[in-house]
């Protein structure tokens, strides 16, 4: 019994020691972070901004227009971890593109028809603040809370001298939720999730932004990463501007790899 007891004891102390070691620095132990990145994602979705007048079918996707490519833009993140465990997150980023393409058959944008050569531009800017408790655990944490994001998109359509556009500015609430890992040589795996599911009355959103990211700091207070995001956004809602509907689906996923500094 003492034997097993002791053998109990040392393996505690050994399992200390190797999470200390591996801990030291850790990535996620910092009071303030900044975060800047370069992300290279590929655009999809569907647009539809109709009337009851319709000539044309009225669902458009990004393919259609010529927009489904890939295009970089910038992600940036600043974090505060304050005291009594609170974490306070702010960050966004902004993508635009703009095509010309040969409709195959003719569409509805707005109560506008709309065939053959069009010029089309989208683009969204989106920034958010976060809010979220912490917990942490031995060379792990984790956080929990919510967000607000502001979307400013913007989608329009032209052809011989006709443009119809949509340009919107959207508030609303996401779940939060992060996780920290910190491994040896200073390398920490991070990932985010925001997530809102909303339908009320002719009012849908859903939203789902995912990254998932590793980080190596040689310096103590310096460092690269590299990473995948998603953003997958689906918005509905009736009577506005005098049109019946508007509706708009966008995802964009695609790699990232940026700097860091924390301290």
């Amino acid at each position: 019994m003492r034997s097993f007891i002791l053998t109990c004891i040392l393996l505690i102390a050994s399992t200390s020691q190797l999470w200390s070691a591996i801990g030291e620095h850790q990535g996620s132990d910092y009071t303030v972070r900044a975060m800047i990145s370069l992300w290279n994602p590929e655009l999809g979705g569907d647009f539809n901004y109709s009337d009851p007048s319709a000539t044309f079918p009225d669902d458009i996707s990004a393919s259609d227009l010529d927009l489904d490519e890939t295009n970089s833009t910038l992600r940036y993140e600043f974090g505060i971890n304050l005291p009594l465990i609170f974490d306070v997150m702010v960050g966004g980023f902004g993508y635009s593109d703009e095509a010309s393409e040969n409709l195959s058959t003719g569409v509805t944008f707005g109560g506008t028809d709309f065939s053959g050569n069009v010029d089309t531009e989208f683009e969204v800017d989106d920034t958010y603040a976060e809010i979220a408790f912490r917990l942490s655990l031995l060379n792990a944490s984790a956080t929990a809370g919510l967000a607000i994001h502001k979307q400013d998109v913007v989608t329009s359509i032209s052809a011989g001298g006709t443009s119809e556009e949509v340009d919107e500015t959207l508030y609303f609430p996401v779940l939060a939720a992060r996780g920290f890992f910190n491994l040896p040589k200073n390398l920490t795996l991070e990932a985010k999730i925001h997530f809102l599911e909303i339908n009320i009355d002719d009012y849908q959103a859903n939203y789902l932004e995912l990254h998932a990211l590793l980080s190596w700091r040689p310096l103590h207070h310096l460092g690269v990463f590299v990473g995948w995001q998603i953003v997958d956004m689906d918005i509905d809602f009736d009577e506005i501007a005098g049109i019946d509907d508007v509706a708009f689906g966008y995802d964009m996923s695609g790699p990232f790899i940026g700097v860091l500094a924390q301290f």
